[in-house]
């Protein structure tokens, strides 16, 4: 009976011994529900794991406690710093940067949290533009986008950061490292006025000017919006120069120009062979990209307004059911 017990110790010690590999991603703190959040996750800690001694432990321990053992492991060891002599630059120089080190990956990690969770929205609402077909992010992309999120403090930023990592995931090349590295750049004053400037954003009409008095300055304000808002989002390079912009358009008897705000449809269309021209301030490609990532609020009065001006150049305007009726009539 001796025997068969001291076989069973030994058959314990090696499988306690016996290395496992456990990968990071199944540590962290971070549940994707999809594939897109999936594969956030494992585009950004899916090559790295660790081998640990414990066979026991890894197998059977529950998630939380694995991962609170590989966050107290990850620790500074403050006593192995102090051995490094504090008195000394190279012994601060170690205590700064392991800090920094901390500090960077913790940024990181909070951008892959938002990211996962804009991904689980996206996923739950069933707007995920993610394919089987979607090929893997750009490592190349990644890693510099990895250097802009380690100084990201600010949870709004790494907020902003989360939806552009959940966009490039799903849409490769949707967003440019220089139009990153604007969102991370501008201050929060500019970071307002193109928040407030995107929503009155509208598609193939970027964002239409139907009222002039307003640009005069003063209290005067454009839904919200404020002429100082234009001259900040110049500065930063997120619209284009000049108040006299204006987008051309051609029509004939069977052309539709389709513009969406937010969520809303319009189909507009000409009676007569025209050329129509729209004042508008124009988004810069960096301004472009950026927009995708703005929350925009339905503006009733806006969208009212938008309508009365596109009729009073002469166009029939349509929503999406009185296109329909009319299409259907003319058939």
């Amino acid at each position: 009976m001796a025997e068969s017990d001291d076989k069973q110790q030994n058959t314990t010690d090696k499988s306690s011994n016996a290395l496992v590999k456990v990968e990071v991603r199944e540590l962290i703190d971070i549940k994707p529900i999809g594939k897109l959040g999936t594969r956030i996750v494992d585009a950004v800690f899916g090559g790295f794991a660790r081998l640990y001694n414990d066979a026991t432990v890894v197998k059977n321990a529950e998630r939380e406690s694995r991962a609170a053992v590989i966050r107290a492991q990850s620790q500074i060891d403050v006593n192995a710093i102090l051995a490094n002599d504090p008195t000394t630059r190279e012994g601060r120089s170690i205590l700064r940067l392991q800090h920094e080190a901390v500090q960077h990956q913790t940024n990181i990690e909070n951008v892959v949290r938002h990211a996962v969770e804009y991904a689980n929205e996206q996923e739950n609402a069933g707007s995920s533009k993610l394919t089987d077909n979607t090929p893997p992010i750009d490592q190349g992309w990644l890693l510099q986008f990895n250097d802009l999120c380690k100084s990201a403090t600010k949870e709004e930023m790494q907020q902003l950061l989360g939806r552009v990592l959940a966009q490039e995931v799903a849409v490769p090349n949707t967003f440019s490292i220089r139009a990153i590295m604007t969102l991370t750049t501008i201050s929060a004053s500019e970071a307002d006025a193109f928040q407030r400037l995107c929503q009155l954003y509208t598609s193939n009409i970027e964002v239409p000017r139907m009222e002039q008095a307003w640009m005069a300055g003063g209290e005067n304000t454009y839904y919200n919006l404020k002429y100082e808002d234009i001259v900040a989002c110049r500065g930063a390079g997120l619209i284009h120069q000049g108040d006299e912009l204006r987008l051309l358009f051609s029509f004939d008897l069977n052309s539709v120009l389709m513009l969406r705000y937010c969520n809303e449809d319009l189909y507009v269309m000409s009676k007569t062979q025209q050329r129509v021209d729209i004042e508008t301030f124009v988004l810069t490609s960096i301004g472009k990209e950026l927009a995708q990532i703005i929350d925009v609020k339905f503006n009733s009065a806006f969208f009212d307004a938008l309508k009365v001006y596109m009729s009073s150049k002469g166009l029939l305007v349509f929503n999406h059911q009185e296109y329909q009726a009319y299409r259907d009539k003319k058939l």
